[in-house]
């Protein structure tokens, strides 16, 4: 399986699959950081918005949105077993090291 990583119009830099696994674990965290921002972007909207007395309806949809964003939190899950963020990267290496550390084990055993 190739995966490719688009840079330009004609420029592609090939991604082995364990870079992949990084570069999409990587986008699901900076996504998710990026959602937690947006409530304090909607807050500053709305301070402006109340500042300077502009529509009420702008209001009323911010005032929507930030109820939204703090009751559904963005987050990425793997089946709802375990939430995808940078740490799961340590925790796969974490993992790959015990199996590894099991296998010279038993193997030292034979």
């Amino acid at each position: 399986m190739k995966i490719y990583l688009k840079l330009n119009k004609n420029k592609q830099c090939r991604l082995p699959r364990g870079g992949a696994a990084i570069f999409a674990i990587m986008c699901c965290d900076l996504a998710a950081r990026e959602a937690k921002n947006l409530t304090t972007v909607c807050y500053n909207l709305l301070n402006e918005s109340m500042t300077n007395q502009k529509n009420a309806e702008c209001t009323q949809m911010l005032l929507q949105l930030i109820d939204y964003t703090k009751s559904v939190p963005a987050k990425f899950t793997a089946a709802d077993f375990y939430e995808i963020k940078r740490t799961t990267i340590l925790q796969i290496l974490g993992i790959a090291m015990t199996y590894f550390v099991v296998v010279v084990q038993f193997d030292g055993l034979s």
